[in-house]
């Protein structure tokens, strides 16, 4: 078989591009004793040869990617995602293997790929013979290797000192991405499901490899287009999403298991009152189209129209396109039934073609998922054949506590670790609904710090969240905040609130008060106390104003 297939390092390349330098690499590693993985000298043609380079990728104690212009792309981001699985889902430090990205000439800011932006990168210039600094990274012992260097992120990793590293009450956006910590297994967990999903990850990410993307196809593992995430209000689903999926699939990490080199995302879509006007706006764009004309097709085109408008709009072009919906449970809240079920149709029979490049990503909450059975019959026909669910629960105390010292170091900034201790502590009174309580408290701590010199590093200390009143008087303070911007005690919206928060929780005598939940309809007619069209306008406004989301017109349609 060659090399040992549990090698000290291991070289990801692109062939095409880069064979020069990992040679060099290959050499200068041996010559220092190591056993070294690189494709051409270690394997051979043979019936097994893709064991062997799974073995590889699951043995291996370090990973080199080379990168350049082209960044990832398919194999090297297939290679990579296989280790980085291996990392995040390491139980034990000593476990992961080392990540190291070479940076060739014309590569991108290494702070803009997911999940490589903490590490250490080395720069690889002109010269021919590989830096000092790589070749001494790659043999000196391994000790606690971790996800992020122990001297700290690179320069260009840093965030300027004006940014927040935390994002607040608000959901985490794709041009966050970097700031987003604690969900990394879970976002690679859930990108393992779209594309091939068979029961062996890394084999499954490496399928076809060297071969034309046809291969993929003549594969007996079941091909899934639509991933559903599913989780409880406040679990993250949207953050995930979007700053979490959506940047590694731009990267290409769906090109492996798909066959599909180049993709088309689309912005995330909002259903809202009118679905089909919320696919326009998103899809048309993604494809430099009119959403205009989409929408005069998709409202009274035959069951087909959206397929073949793709593939008119794509042409000859190999292009998967994945369109992105959020709060998928607004198809039931908001819209009508007609549009509903229009959008059912349009979105099945574009799923199921084989020749369509349709792809489907979709958050939704969990108190909201049979519904789909209910409402969107063609879909629910998917659930156990093209559509891989995945569930996300609350996070762990592993993760907050990444999610909370991870962009601190990105900020130059110091958590104290009797202040990490009671951030985690106070968290678990409400885990559905702790990373943004504790993303809304760095960010008050951020905004409190002490100020010195522009670069100076910062201190975030327990005192200072003591005298803030924890996560309670942190969170009652927002919500007074809020109930002052709605007027005095007289004010209609004011009052308004009180009621709407009043029927959001269940009062024991006893203490032992729980949550209840209201649909969007009963929510609007509590908060605009009255069942009026007016009314029911007031209500939606108000719930616009605590939430934060975007403004909606009212719809007196919207189910229940």
């Amino acid at each position: 078989m060659g090399e040992p297939q549990r090698p000290d390092v291991f070289i990801s390349y692109h062939r095409a591009i880069h064979l020069a330098q990992a040679d060099l690499l290959h050499q200068a590693l041996l010559a220092r004793g190591l056993t070294v993985f690189k494709d051409d000298a270690s394997l051979r043609a043979s019936d097994h040869w893709l064991d062997a380079l799974g073995e590889a990728l699951q043995g291996c104690r370090r990973f080199v990617v080379l990168l350049g212009p082209r960044g990832l792309g398919r194999w090297v981001g297939a290679e990579t995602s296989t280790v980085l699985n291996r990392h995040f889902g390491a139980q034990e430090a000593q476990e992961r293997p080392q990540i190291v990205p070479v940076l060739l000439p014309g590569a991108p800011d290494l702070a803009t790929l997911p999940f490589l932006g903490l590490l250490q990168g080395v720069r690889w210039e002109e010269e021919e013979a590989p830096p000092d600094a790589l070749v001494e990274a790659l043999t000196r012992p391994l000790a606690g290797v971790g996800a992020v260097a122990d001297d700290g992120p690179p320069a260009e990793a840093l965030l300027p000192p004006d940014v927040c590293p935390w994002v607040g009450l608000a959901s985490f956006q794709k041009e966050q991405a970097r700031r987003f910590f604690g969900r990394e297994r879970e976002v690679l967990a859930a990108l393992n499901l779209l594309g091939r999903t068979p029961d062996i990850p890394s084999i499954a990410l490496l399928e076809g490899k060297g071969a034309p993307a046809q291969a993929l196809a003549g594969s007996s593992t079941p091909y899934r287009r639509w991933l559903h995430i599913v989780g409880g209000s406040g679990s993250g689903k949207s953050s995930l999403m979007r700053a979490g999926l959506l940047p590694l699939a731009e990267q290409g990490a769906l090109s492996a298991r798909t066959g599909l080199d180049d993709w088309a995302v689309t912005a995330p879509m909002l259903p809202g009152n009118d679905p089909l006007v919320s696919l326009a706006e998103v899809l048309a764009p993604a494809l430099k189209e009119k959403s205009l004309d989409l929408l005069e097709k998709l409202r009274h085109g035959p069951p087909e129209t959206l397929r073949l408008w793709l593939r008119d709009a794509l042409g000859q072009r190999p292009i998967g396109v994945l369109l992105v919906i959020d709060q998928f449970e607004e198809l039931f809240t908001l819209s009508s039934a007609s549009a509903r079920a229009r959008l059912d149709l349009l979105l099945t029979e574009a799923l199921t073609a084989p020749a369509s490049p349709l792809h489907l990503v979709s958050t939704c909450r969990s108190d909201y998922q049979h519904r789909i059975a209910e409402d969107l019959p063609r879909l629910a026909g998917l659930l156990n054949t093209l559509t891989s669910p995945f569930t996300l629960t609350p996070m762990g105390r592993a993760g907050l506590a990444q999610a909370i010292t991870a962009p601190a170091r990105l900020g130059r900034l110091t958590v104290q670790p009797e202040l990490l201790q009671a951030l985690l502590d106070d968290a678990e009174d409400d885990p559905a609904a702790a990373l943004p309580l504790l993303q809304h408290a760095m960010e008050t701590l951020w905004l409190r710090r002490p100020r010195g010199a522009p670069a100076a590093p910062g201190v975030l200390t327990l005192a200072e969240y003591d005298a803030l009143g924890r996560l309670g008087g942190l969170l009652a303070s927002e919500a007074d905040r809020l109930l002052a911007g709605l007027g005095d005690a007289r004010s209609p919206m004011r009052r308004g609130a009180l009621e709407l928060l009043s029927a959001l929780a269940h009062f024991h005598p006893e203490g032992r008060h729980t949550r209840q939940s209201l649909t969007w309809l009963q929510a609007c007619r509590q908060a605009g106390q009255g069942f009026q069209a007016a009314d029911l306008a007031r209500g939606q406004q108000l719930l616009g104003a605590l939430s934060g989301q975007r403004s909606r017109a009212a719809d007196t349609a919207a189910s229940t």
